[in-house]
C-alpha cells in the first residue's frame, strides 16, 4: 500500500525561513521515526525466519533419529524371524521323534517321551516370547512412523511460515521524500502569505 503525506503551513512571507526550517525538522522527525519502525519490523521478520529455520533443522534431526530407531527395529525383526523359524523347525522335529517313540513304546512313562515333551513345552514358551517381542516391535514401529509423519507435517508448516514471512518482508513499506520543503509560487492572501509544502512518499 502506498501513501503520500503532504503537509502545508500558511505563513507570512517574512516568516518563510522559519517555516521551511519547521517543515524540515518535521521531515527529519518523520523520516527517523519511520526508518526505526521499518528497522524493527525487518529485524522481527528476520528473527522469525531464523526461528523457523532452526525448527526445521531440529525437526529433521529428530526425524532422522526416529528413522534410525526404525532401522534398528527392522534389524531386530529380521533376527526374530530367524529365531522363530529355527524354534519352529526344532519343535517340529521333536514332535516327529515323540510321535515315533509313542508308536514304538508300550511304556507311557518312557523317560525319552517326557524329555521330548519338556523340550516341546520349552520351545513353545520361548516361541511365544519371541512372537510377543515381534508384536511389540511392530507397535513401536507404527508409533515411530506416526511421529515421523507428524514431524513432516510440522516441517511443512514451518516452511509455509518462512515463505509467508519472506513475502511480508518484500512488502515492508519504505519512506522517501519526494518534495523538500518549499514555497508556493503565489501568495494565498492579500496579506502576502505564502504556503510552505512538504510531501513525503510512503510505500
Amino acid at each position: 500500500k502506498t501513501n503520500i503525506l503532504q503537509v502545508s503551513v500558511d505563513l507570512e512571507s517574512k516568516k518563510k525561513e522559519s517555516g521551511v526550517a519547521l517543515l524540515q525538522n518535521l521531515n527529519d522527525l518523520i523520516s527517523a521515526s519511520y526508518a526505526k519502525r521499518i528497522e524493527v519490523r525487518t529485524a522481527d521478520i528476520a528473527n522469525q525466519i531464523k526461528f523457523n529455520e532452526r525448527a526445521i533443522v531440529n525437526s529433521k534431526e529428530k526425524a532422522k533419529n526416529l528413522q534410525d530407531q526404525i532401522n534398528e527395529i527392522t534389524a531386530r525383526e529380521d533376527k526374530l524371524r530367524e529365531e522363530i523359524k529355527t524354534i519352529n523347525a526344532n519343535t517340529a522335529q521333536i514332535l516327529d521323534k515323540r510321535e515315533g517313540l509313542s508308536k514304538n513304546s508300550a511304556n507311557i512313562e518312557n523317560v525319552s517321551l517326557l524329555l521330548l515333551t519338556n523340550f516341546i513345552q520349552n520351545n513353545l514358551s520361548y516361541s511365544n516370547q519371541l512372537n510377543n517381542q515381534f508384536s511389540d516391535l511392530s507397535i513401536r514401529r507404527a508409533n515411530l512412523n506416526l511421529e515421523i509423519k507428524n514431524i513432516d507435517s510440522q516441517i511443512s508448516d514451518f516452511q509455509m511460515a518462512i515463505d509467508k514471512l519472506n513475502a511480508n518482508r518484500v512488502f515492508v513499506s519504505t519512506l522517501r521524500v519526494i518534495s523538500q520543503p518549499g514555497l508556493s509560487p503565489t501568495a494565498i492572501s492579500a496579506h502576502n502569505k505564502k504556503t510552505l509544502v512538504l510531501s513525503i512518499f510512503m510505500g
